[in-house]
């Protein structure tokens, strides 16, 4: 059997009309009343700290038969490439498309230097292409000619005639 609806009194203003984004008066927050009035609980964190406590924790890895104490991000990233060596495809792409370009940009900012010579681009270029990833790598720039002490100027391994690419 259905419950009878409750009717709301008649003698209610009409000016206010309720509707999307317009709650009833009496469920409004009153005014000078906060809707939270216990606020944020001291000491809680937000989600990229609790992230960047769990990653650096140590734990204890087997590596090449010996124990070994890394972090877990650490072992992360040794799984992920150790898995995009041997053959799987979603791990490749993430190492390709994500891990690569960070440790470039780590190495932009005054990181150890690791670029790829033309070799790597040649090998890797077919890969990306069947991965589906960026078919474009960006070459590492040759370095500078070795500059003379005593006078400042080139020294004879470099090839005046050749072009700056």
């Amino acid at each position: 059997m259905a419950k009878p609806k409750k009717r709301r009194p008649e003698d209610r203003s009409t000016d206010y009309e309720v509707g999307f984004g317009k709650p009833p008066k009496a469920t409004q927050f009153q005014k000078g009343r906060s809707g939270n009035p216990k606020g944020r609980p001291k000491g809680a964190r937000n989600t990229a700290t609790v992230a960047h406590a769990v990653l650096n924790e140590k734990i204890t890895i087997n590596e090449n038969g010996r124990q070994k104490v890394v972090t877990k991000r650490e072992a992360m990233i040794k799984k992920l490439v150790n898995g995009s060596l041997q053959g799987d495809n979603s791990a490749m792409r993430l190492v390709i498309t994500q891990l690569l370009p960070a440790v470039d940009a780590a190495q932009a900012q005054g990181a150890q230097s690791t670029d790829i010579g033309l070799d790597d681009t040649l090998i890797l270029a077919p890969l990306l292409q069947q991965l589906g990833g960026p078919t474009t790598v960006i070459l590492a720039p040759e370095p500078e000619p070795d500059q003379n002490p005593e006078d400042g100027s080139a020294s004879s391994a470099h090839n005046g005639n050749q072009e700056d690419v």
